[in-house]
């Protein structure tokens, strides 16, 4: 395949483009491409097969092996208001032997510049009418060049309306080109052969264009035609291939004029321009009488040609229309074209291979009859004639008798056909039993192996029950292992603990109990306990104790229990210890004791629920919300100064 794809010389680009965004390089371009301002475009694949779920293809809903087709590309084209259109893509020139368009991105020569060109971008420029893009046969690279512009003609606008109003009836006929090969003998051999198929080739193809048109929306239609936005949209590769054709239609026709028949379906009259495929796809309608085509024939082509993705109107909204035919419909009605084609095409080959050897038949007999003199005396012609009349008796008399033997030999032969026929119903029904009981046993062995799989499977399946109860029991077992170990080295931990909190419990009791019990030593005491209070972080392995917090009292420490926590005891403590301190400093020290026993720094600190003991863990909560209390009028009175 010769094509952009294939392996060629490698080009540097000097820049590249991509996205959906047209006027990368030429600004100019978005307003002939984008109908209104905000306009967005975006480009797809167009597939039968999309929003389908059925894997498999059914062959009987083929349409002209519309499953051969590669996908083509669609542009979509989304307006600031949400509405969203779409149009086919239209093809580039390709040169000889160039197959398709290539892969993408690649370098390719805009304009006389080497630019890496994404494939959206290759479409935008394909939809542009003032760009022609030509891709040519490996290893040259793909060109875009802008179209010349068009010859303008200064003409009344008047007289050219009237002039093709005066001669609408004739506007659209199309002549056929002349044929590309004037003598017979310079046309090769093979594009003579290939002539008729082309021709039928074209039905196909133009059937295809009559499906697409089938399925899409018809357009609205304007009253005035000075509304109707201007649909020339032509290419050069559309034309060359319009030409191509006409010339192989006109070349068919000379040939066949020229062997002394024409076919039905070759007529001079059936060659027009039905053939010639638009340069975009237009709708099909349903036929109008005569008498209305009359008003409306000077532009028709533009209402035929009018599409809802190629109209620049403001005025213009396209509208869904209901179907008036089934798709099911058209599908079987092509299918029937179709056949009814290959069958003409049939009969016509066979006709001109009967007329052919006629023909050679009639020069054979020609030469051999060119060098026989001939009279023309009356008395030959009259013996000529009685010859002729014998003949004709022997002939029919001959093959009356031929057909008299014909008959005694089938006659005679009908013990032996009938013994063959016989023989080939004993055979047939002999064969048939053997492909019972060949489908009787494999019936039987497909049981034996079902019924072997399914105990296999049963088998398979118990033994997975089994493993995962093994394995269940394995980690239950596992887990309460690790929970026992957790719980003997929690106890283990606490207990450890415990031992050491006694022993500094201990000590600090036999500290403080040495020597006199006086107001300073209580102070010091409460704050050598408020240091370890802060810095320890209790939890359910070291729990809360009575003796760890250090309470606010003058008392002892062996001397007090926790029924000894009262209001009183508090403010007496603080009374007594601001005789030891300025008082900025007991003004800090109130703050501190006050946000130590506040009620949400113990719940914050979750003191409370490291004791296992609720009564001890209550006491110790009412002696908290006592000491708390306590400090709150000497907190604000500390405040207050």
């Amino acid at each position: 395949m010769a094509h952009e794809g294939a392996p060629r010389p490698s080009h540097v680009a000097s820049r590249s483009i991509s996205g959906s965004q047209p006027g990368l390089l030429d600004p100019s371009q978005t307003a002939r491409l984008l109908r209104l301002p905000g306009t967005i475009l975006s480009f797809a694949a167009f597939h039968p097969r999309v929003a389908s779920s059925e894997i498999r293809i059914d062959v009987d809903k083929l349409s002209l092996n519309e499953e051969l087709y590669r996908p083509k590309r669609v542009v979509i084209e989304t307006l600031p208001d949400g509405d969203s259109f779409w149009r086919f893509v239209p093809r580039a020139r390709r040169g000889i032997s160039v197959e398709d368009e290539g892969a993408w991105p690649r370098v390719i020569n805009i304009c006389g510049e080497l630019i890496e060109c994404s494939q959206d971008q290759w479409d935008i420029y394909k939809l542009d009418p003032e760009y022609d893009c030509y891709v040519q046969a490996s290893p040259e690279i793909t060109i875009v060049t802008r179209k010349e512009p068009p010859p303008t003609t200064s003409q009344n606008p008047s007289n050219s309306q009237s002039a093709s109003s005066s001669s609408s009836g004739h506007r659209f006929k199309r002549r056929l080109s002349p044929p590309l090969y004037t003598d017979q003998d310079t046309i090769p051999t093979k594009k003579r052969r290939q002539a008729v198929d082309d021709f039928s080739s074209s039905d196909d193809e133009s059937e295809v264009e009559i499906l697409i048109n089938s399925s899409r929306p018809r357009p609205p239609r304007t009253s005035t035609l000075n509304t109707r936005p201007p649909a020339r949209r032509k290419h050069d590769n559309v034309e060359a291939e319009r030409r191509i054709k006409r010339e192989k239609l006109a070349y068919a026709q000379g040939r066949h004029a020229r062997d002394g028949h024409v076919d039905d379906g070759m007529e001079v009259d059936s060659i027009n321009p039905v053939f010639t495929i638009p340069a975009t796809p237009r709708n099909t309608y349903q036929s109008v009488p005569s008498a209305k085509r009359k008003g409306r024939s000077s532009h028709s082509d533009q209402d035929l040609r009018a599409s809802p993705t190629n109209s620049s109107s403001n005025g213009f909204k396209p509208s869904k229309r209901a179907r008036t035919q089934s798709p099911e419909l058209n599908r079987r009605e092509a299918t029937e074209r179709r056949k009814e084609r290959e069958r003409k095409k049939a009969e016509n080959i066979a006709r001109q291979s009967h007329l052919r050897k006629e023909q050679r038949e009639r020069a054979f007999m020609e030469d051999i009859l060119a060098d026989i003199p001939e009279f023309s005396s009356p008395a030959n012609d009259i013996l000529e004639e009685q010859v002729n009349q014998v003949d004709e008796e022997e002939i029919r008399q001959a093959a009356i008798a031929e057909s008299r033997r014909k008959l005694e030999e089938l006659e005679r032969d009908r013990p032996i056909w009938e013994q063959a026929a016989r023989e080939r119903e004993s055979k047939r029904a002999h064969e048939e039993e053997l492909e019972r009981e060949r489908k009787v046993a494999e019936a039987r062995e497909r049981e034996e192996r079902d019924r072997i799989q399914r105990a296999e499977d049963i088998r398979k399946a118990a033994m997975e029950r089994k493993r995962q109860q093994a394995e269940i029991n394995r980690r239950a077992q596992a887990q309460k292992e690790a929970q026992e170990k957790f719980e003997r080295e929690r106890r283990e931990q606490a207990e450890a603990w415990r031992r050491e909190n006694e022993k500094k419990t201990r000590q600090q009791q036999e500290k403080w109990s040495r020597g006199a019990w006086t107001s300073q030593r209580a102070l010091e005491r409460y704050k050598t306990l408020c240091e370890t209070f802060d810095a320890t972080k209790f939890s359910a392995d070291e729990p809360l104790t009575f003796e760890a917090v250090p309470w606010p009292l003058l008392a002892a420490p062996l001397t007090f229990s926790v029924e000894d926590v009262d209001w009183a005891g508090v403010e007496k403590f603080f009374e007594t210890v601001k005789d030891h301190m300025r008082w900025q400093e007991y003004k800090t020290f109130v703050e501190k004791s006050h946000r130590r026993f506040h009620p949400d720094r113990w719940s914050s600190r979750r003191l409370l629920n490291t004791i296992e003991d609720e009564t001890e863990r209550s006491s110790l909560e009412v002696a908290a919300n006592t000491v708390a209390q306590a400090l709150t009028p000497l907190w604000r009175e500390a405040r207050g100064q």
